[in-house]
């Protein structure tokens, strides 16, 4: 009997079929390891995309509190870039996780949440230049708008004053837009009549713009608008918001694909292993 006890590792027995002919050996470098190493770098890039877009819309949301009481239109796309950021960061490690266990259930669910990622930063894209339009349109009259608050909202008031400031202007089309200010016409009869707010100042100072359109001292102050300052303002930040979304959408068609042929060649070794297991035995 002890005859018959042979080990398991002879090599007679083990690298041999029935018909006598030698198994094939796994190989090991072959298409499904290449899409599978992919798909982890790919996964890396995707959460360095999703901490970029999470900074980006945190920014911008930051830096337009500054401007949110005269102008909001950047607050869309900005939380939608921050959103989607968010998801990135969760699938990202859903799809590198099932990626590295050859795991299918994550890796479907990590394909479907890049297409709708994909969807959301072409709508960011979108949103950025339609914004951007409507923007060129509508601004001019809420400037001149808040103008007429200017003395009734210390939100208004700031924020215009950091526009003046940092644009070196007064007014939207020029300092003669603050007569529509109830405090600050020539018609009115407080004591700061025909003047601008000091923020209009070339070199600002306590009531530096007092009286400036009335006595004739308009040199004092920056004449032209901030029209100009306000709308640059604005687009650069949603062709930033904007641009950086549609430009990395990009990359996600290629992520699709590796991720898609990673996911086949998982179901055909799972049919290959169930119907010849000896394949994938070391």
């Amino acid at each position: 009997m002890a005859h018959d006890r042979q080990p398991l590792h002879k090599t007679s027995e083990s690298s041999q079929t029935g018909d006598g002919e030698p198994l094939p050996r796994r190989r090991t470098c072959t298409g499904y390891h290449i899409y599978k190493i992919l798909t982890i770098v790919y996964a890396v890039f995707y959460v360095l995309v999703g901490l970029l877009l999470l900074g980006l819309g945190i920014w911008i949301a930051v830096v337009k509190k500054d401007y949110e009481s005269i102008t909001d239109i950047v607050t869309g796309p900005a939380a939608l870039c921050i959103v989607v950021g968010l998801i990135i960061l969760v699938s990202a490690n859903v799809g590198c996780a099932g990626a590295i266990k050859n795991r299918l259930w994550p890796l479907r669910i990590f394909l479907a949440i890049i297409v709708i990622v994909f969807i959301f930063q072409v709508v960011i894209g979108i949103l950025g230049y339609v914004y951007r339009e409507e923007a060129i349109e509508n601004i001019g009259g809420r400037l001149r708008t808040t103008i007429q608050d200017y003395h009734l909202n210390t939100n208004i008031e700031y924020a215009i004053d950091r526009i003046q400031r940092k644009g070196r202007c007064c007014g939207f089309k020029n300092y003669d837009d603050w007569e529509s200010s109830p405090r600050y016409s020539c018609a009115a009869g407080s004591p700061e009549r025909c003047s601008v707010p000091d923020s209009c100042c070339q070199s600002e100072q306590e009531n530096c713009g007092l009286n400036a359109r009335g006595s004739g001292q308009i040199n004092r102050i920056n004449t032209r608008g901030c029209e100009t300052a306000l709308l640059n303002w604005i687009e650069q930040h949603l062709d930033v918001l904007g641009g950086t979304a549609l430009g990395l959408a990009i990359i996600h068609i290629l992520g699709l694909f590796v991720v898609y042929v990673l996911i086949t060649k998982i179901e055909d070794r799972v049919r290959l292993f169930k119907y010849r297991k000896r394949f994938f035995q070391s």
